[in-house]
């Protein structure tokens, strides 16, 4: 019997593991990492997910016969800086984009003419405003690193702290850092240097279950696994000639290869064994439909003085009714990715100005998208077979039926809601 926790950017869920079986499947939000008076800042106490992590495995622990193993998954590219196993700072997330803060304008642009190509292209993925990459050079410019320190992701941190051990990660997290070279299988040490730096890198643990972090009440406790990769182990069982699109509040169209490739059109990303993930990230999916929502909350609070709206659930509701023939057209690019020039509504006339229509016509913009990216990828990889993942695909009827009507491959919904969950426990089957 296992422990299983995926810490998400949306939530932290739990479950046990026994006989390849999920039960006590438990959820709860995870902290808010909302913005804060300085735009592009998003930082949370991160003690505050410690806390809620280790009370609710203490629930587990009082409540269950001995585990054999407590096994992690986590939101990737956020970080926490850390002396020994105790937090230094907040949370910095995925959306912390001190590149943008005003001071440092344009200082991504310098730093992408100024390193050789082939250094950046090792790690897998661009210098990109979020990545810790970015952020830790421009602390460390700042002033605001110190050679004593180090850091990880917010797994790391709280597994760190409940095995009472110096921070170590996983190669899947040290990669989603954008400082690792995956080509020797270690830091990249070179581009540390150029980007100045300055703190302890944590140890490497390069096998997900052979061995053992440390224990927390008895119980030994392994090192946490990136949520994608844990989402992909979860839902493919054949790596051969597959891609995945995952629709949740995050999105990434994907292939996986049994070698490693580099190009400027995707990320590579390790995944178990020797495979590697070919991914587009960062696609609009539900990070980007909640501005409709928020447009939509507020017209129903502010003109109508109704404030208790599930847009949500209507989403839900339309997003499984037939798709009209509107010609309204939505760009969810709120946030840069296949396309440029921002968001946009068009194609409007005096009829088509519906709810229903800038619901539907999101969607399918959102699965546009994807299609786009999975036609990058297929010049990769000749997949036969499409999985459909994330929280989107699953409650919307629709994104499969675009899918369906738009390729000649396959395409197969997740049979289990759980990806991250369901991936760490074929990872405990290994132990």
């Amino acid at each position: 019997m296992f422990l299983l926790i995926d810490i998400g950017v949306s939530y932290i869920k739990l479950a046990v593991s026994e006989g390849g079986l999920l039960s006590d499947v438990r959820r709860f939000e995870s902290p808010s990492s909302a913005a804060s008076n300085i735009e592009h800042i998003h930082e949370t106490d991160s003690d505050i997910f410690f806390s809620l992590v280790k009370s609710a495995i203490d629930s587990y622990i009082l409540n269950h016969p001995p585990f054999k193993g407590i096994l992690f998954s986590t939101q990737m590219h956020g970080f926490v800086l850390v002396d020994g196993y105790e937090a230094m700072s907040p949370y910095f997330s995925w959306k912390h984009e001190l590149d943008k803060v005003s001071a440092h304008e344009y200082i991504l642009d310098g730093l992408t003419n100024s390193i050789e190509r082939n250094l950046i292209q090792k790690t897998g993925m661009p210098l990109r405003s979020g990545l810790p990459s970015v952020n830790l050079h421009i602390m460390a410019i700042n002033g605001d690193l110190n050679g004593s320190s180090s850091f990880g992701t917010i797994a790391d941190f709280v597994v760190a702290k409940l095995t009472k051990t110096k921070i170590s990660t996983s190669i899947s997290n040290a990669a989603g850092s954008g400082l690792f070279d995956l080509a020797i299988n270690d830091w990249n040490y070179k581009l540390i240097n150029e980007l100045k730096i300055n703190v302890e890198f944590p140890r490497l643990i390069r096998s997900y279950t052979e061995e053992e972090i440390g224990e927390y009440l008895g119980v030994p406790i392994y090192v946490p696994i990136g949520d994608q990769q844990a989402s992909v182990i979860g839902l493919v069982r054949d790596f051969k000639d597959v891609a995945i699109a995952n629709i949740a509040t995050g999105s990434q169209s994907t292939v996986i290869v049994d070698h490693l490739r580099f190009s400027d059109s995707y990320q590579t990303r390790p995944l178990i064994d020797h495979y590697n993930l070919l991914t587009i990230p960062f696609l609009p999916a539900g990070r980007a439909l909640n501005s409709v929502v928020k447009l939509i909350s507020e017209i129903g609070d502010v003109v109508f003085g109704v404030s208790d709206i599930d847009v949500w659930k209507k989403i839900a509701k339309y997003g499984n009714d037939n798709i009209d023939d509107s010609s309204l057209k939505i760009n969810i690019d709120f946030f840069s990715s296949l396309k440029d020039g921002g968001g946009s509504i068009s194609n409007i006339t005096e009829n088509n100005l519906t709810i229903k229509n800038v619901i539907n016509s999101a969607i399918i913009d959102m699965v546009s998208n994807h299609l786009d990216a999975l036609d990058v990828l297929y010049g990769e990889v000749k997949y036969n077979k499409l999985y459909l993942s994330g929280g989107l695909s699953t409650k919307l009827k629709m994104v499969k039926e675009l899918f369906d009507e738009n390729i000649v491959q396959e395409v197969c919904s997740a049979n289990e809601e759980e990806d991250a969950l369901n991936g760490l426990m074929v990872l405990s089957q290994r132990i």
